[in-house]
Formats: structure tokens, sequence, C-alpha cells
């Protein structure tokens, strides 16, 4: 055990629908963690530290239109994600031993068709900002995790009953 540690923070979730059409929301985090007490055995930390692999911020903001198209069930939705540094470290190691992750950026785009009531079909465009940083503080090729590449598909679905 590294010691303790205390833990604030606020979390959030607003959705707001202007009229029948138009969904708009935002939902994130805000975290505040530290060590307030080190174990004497323990000298990777200091009283005081952020703890590991937490990151300080998460946020999304997203707009959706619902439409018809043709007659049928519509939409298109955009999404921005940030997701805040994250850090690891470790004392007993030496000073130099602390990593810290990239501050992650998405954009991504949906539109959908609703063409009856089993089948839908979805075109998709992910990580359009193409952010490709690190996303966790372990600083080896072996383990590094970058999210995926921008990104264009299409979703078929088929509902059975």
């Amino acid at each position: 055990m590294r010691g303790d540690a205390r833990i604030e923070g606020i979390e959030a979730d607003f959705t707001w629908h202007p009229d029948d059409q138009w969904t708009l929301s935002l939902n994130g985090d805000y975290l505040n963690d530290r060590f307030t007490k080190i174990n004497a055995t323990s000298t990777a930390f200091n009283v005081g530290d952020e703890l590991d692999f937490t990151p300080k911020y998460q946020f999304t903001v997203s707009a959706q239109r619902d439409f018809s198209w043709n007659g049928r069930l519509s939409f298109m939705r955009l999404d921005y994600s940030e997701r805040g540094r994250e850090s690891e470290r470790n004392r007993s190691i030496g000073p130099w031993y602390y990593y810290q992750s990239d501050i992650i950026r998405t954009l991504n785009y949906y539109i959908g068709l609703q063409w009856n009531e089993s089948l839908s079909l979805n075109l998709f465009a992910q990580n359009l900002l193409n952010d490709r940083g690190i996303v966790a503080p372990v600083q080896t090729t072996v383990l590094e995790s970058r999210p995926r590449p921008r990104t264009y598909g299409i979703e078929f679905s088929v509902k059975f009953e």
C-alpha cells in the first residue's frame, strides 16, 4: 500500500432540447487528487503528488439534429471530446521517472437513417482531428497507446424480433 489519498471533484451532465429537432449536451468531470499520507516503506511518491493514471478532467460536447428524410427518421450528430493529461511517477526508480500523457481531443460526426423498424444505416467519421497523442503515460514502445486514427465507416443495423 502506498498511503492515503484524497480525491475531490465534480461531475456534470446537461442536456437541452431547444426544440423537437435539436439536442445539445455537455457532460464531464474535474478531479483534484493528491496523496495525503505516504507509508514509510514507500519512496515512490511524496505527499501532494497526484495519483497515477487519473486524468484531471474530461468532457464531451454534443449537438444532434433529428429530421425526416424521404419520410424516414434521420439524425446528424457532432461530438467533441477532450481528456486531460494523466501522469505516472516512481521516485524509487529515480527522479527522472515521471511521464505524462497528451491531452486527447477527438471530433466525431454521425449521420443515420432509420429505414424501417428493424433496419438502420449510419455513416460516421471518427477522430476527424486525427489526434495521435499518447493516451497513457507509460512511455515504452511496447505499451504505448494512441487513439485510433481518422476513421470513416458505414454501419448497418438489423433488429431481429
